[in-house]
């Protein structure tokens, strides 16, 4: 039975310090179902040094340097605190418990408000890179890959959910690149995504991302060009073998773990999201779905050398309780750029005629 978080409508205090329980359980699970549509709410236990803690929680209001001061010093801290022996075991799923061993190591307090004005800043990707497209199976969001009519997308946004990961354009990969010539396309070269072909997944694990979208059901931004648009900053880790096998007994779940990487999200994100105002159609015995599905198909960004490179695509979100701590924290998934790159070679072959319009 899973755990259930605050109301839908919860909305979390962005300042909040982090509280923490003491009961210790059995090691969690997750399940795809409950990737697309689990409930729960976010909270956390005190894992960074408290000084670096009460740094990213006064940074808000604080001048640029400051900011950008306590994000690199916390952002070092999960870096150093990766490498540990303990954690290094847990992230080829051994030891005790080794997913919340895993995730404790990389969660942070850390939210789209610490970024703004830091080198961190995701504001010039969210103008130029992000939009908000109608796909064949519902609104999620897409890039601008290479060319003016190439979209980078999830698949379930293409393919749906129904018939699975094996039916995508590569088996259990989640991502998809969309003709939109005459449809959707452009011709403005700033707003297209480059492949920096120097990078590869093994430059992404333990590094800085931030995965950049639109959600237009969840904004209380006025500005057109803010309008619903969510940035969750985060440090991500590859899905060993082993880690992957511990979040998931199902063979193709597996295996599309096996190529994914996981981050922490913002509070909140996977709370229940009733409104559901343009988000993938479910059927009446559905749960409603999280407040991260809206931001299917964004594109994440590795911060590497002082500057955003594109690093994959986001493609899931789900609950994970943490029993010992009596919490839940939000977890997001997404493929990585090697991944990105077998799409796009089997995308080279004969193509569907599958279309997406602009929003």
């Amino acid at each position: 039975m899973k755990e259930r978080g605050p109301s839908p409508d919860f909305v979390p205090d962005k300042r909040a310090r982090w509280a923490s329980g003491r009961r210790k359980q059995e090691e969690p699970s997750l399940t795809r179902r409950s990737l697309l549509f689990g409930v729960g709410a976010f909270a956390a236990v005190r894992v960074l040094p408290q000084d670096l803690i009460d740094d990213l929680a006064g940074s808000f209001e604080k001048e640029s340097s400051e900011k950008q001061k306590a994000l690199d010093a916390a952002i070092a801290a999960i870096q150093k605190r990766l490498r540990e022996p303990e954690v290094l075991e847990a992230l080829e799923g051994k030891g005790k418990h080794p997913i919340m061993t895993v995730l404790r190591a990389i969660e942070a307090p850390l939210l789209q408000e610490h970024l703004e004005d830091t080198s961190y800043d995701t504001t010039e990707l969210h103008k130029k890179y992000v939009h908000s497209m109608r796909f064949p199976y519902g609104r999620g969001n897409g890039t601008y890959w290479r060319d003016g009519r190439t979209v980078l997308t999830a698949a379930h946004a293409t393919y749906g959910t129904e018939r699975g990961v094996i039916t995508y354009p590569v088996k259990n990969i989640d991502i998809d690149m969309v003709d939109v010539s005459g449809t959707a396309e452009t011709s403005d070269s700033a707003g297209i995504v480059e492949d920096d072909i120097s990078m590869t997944n093994n430059d992404i694990h333990a590094q800085f991302v931030a995965v950049v979208g639109v959600d237009v059901d969840d904004t209380a931004s006025t500005a057109a060009h803010d309008r619903g648009h969510k940035t969750y900053p985060g440090v991500a880790i590859k899905i060993s073998p082993g880690l992957a096998r511990r979040l998931t007994n199902n063979a193709e779940e597996v295996i599309q773990m096996e190529n994914s990487f996981m981050l922490i999200l913002p509070p909140g994100e996977s709370e229940a999201d009733l409104n559901d105002l343009g988000k993938l159609a479910l059927k009446p015995e559905d749960e409603s779905p999280l407040h991260a599905k809206g931001m299917s198909g964004s594109t994440v960004y590795a911060y590497l050398n002082g500057k955003y490179v594109p690093a994959g695509v986001f493609w899931g979100a789900g609950p994970m309780p943490d029993q010992e701590f009596q919490r839940t924290l939000s977890v997001g998934y997404f493929h990585g750029i090697d991944e990105v790159r077998r799409v796009e070679e089997r995308k080279k072959q004969p193509v569907s005629d599958e279309l997406a319009a602009l929003d």
